[in-house]
């Protein structure tokens, strides 16, 4: 059973490496910061209907679906081969920098921690819509 299924507009944006000061203190870059911040008051905003379910707890399984822009500066040819699916994005930004910055995004929002995902399935693609495309279920079918 399908409890989120939403789609985030935009670019998506990878989880920037913990930085440290010339003293060592360890910060998060504000890029990042930013991004996660902006991603989890989208979701706030989609789950309007279903936010009395949230956060979830138990196991989970995400499926999520990062469409990435095209460049303009790619020939008509190029821009065709990647929004018909021939053409992958296997340039930066990482996969699993995508991922991690969207499941520590929906910390307290759609789960309690991200710890309580199980399973995870990601794709990266080019589109002409940037977007970020989520869908979590509850693994054994149960709330």
């Amino acid at each position: 059973m399908t409890l989120v299924d939403i789609t985030i507009p935009g670019a998506p944006t990878a989880k920037g490496r913990a930085r440290a000061t010339r003293t060592g203190r360890m910060f998060t870059p504000s890029k990042t910061r930013d991004a996660e911040s902006t991603l989890a008051g989208r979701a706030l905003v989609e789950l309007a209907s279903v936010r009395d379910l949230l956060p979830l707890t138990g196991p989970l399984r995400m499926d999520v679906t990062f469409t990435l822009p095209v460049a303009a500066s790619w020939s008509k040819k190029d821009r065709a081969a990647a929004l018909t699916g021939t053409c992958h994005p296997t340039k930066k930004p990482d996969v699993d920098n995508l991922v991690k910055l969207t499941s520590d995004a929906l910390n307290g929002v759609v789960w309690v921690d991200d710890a309580q995902l199980v399973q995870v399935m990601a794709t990266k693609r080019y589109g002409s819509v940037p977007s970020t495309r989520i869908i979590v279920d509850v693994v054994g079918g149960a709330v």
